[in-house]
């Protein structure tokens, strides 16, 4: 899989995206998966911080 961090890249599903990780992660949780969870919480912070970098046009 490549990883596209151009300009054109679409990130506009990235907040559902992210509120399903998240979901996921306090199931995780709950059934007291911590490796599985900590896995997720890191791929959902790599999310996060790719949403909130700026883009130039």
């Amino acid at each position: 899989m490549e990883n596209d961090t151009s300009p054109a890249a679409d990130l506009s599903g990235l907040p559902r995206i992210i509120a399903t990780l998240e979901q996921q992660l306090a199931e995780l949780d709950r059934l007291r998966l911590h490796i599985g969870a900590a896995h997720l919480d890191a791929a959902i912070e790599q999310l996060r911080l790719e949403q909130a970098r700026p883009r130039s046009s």
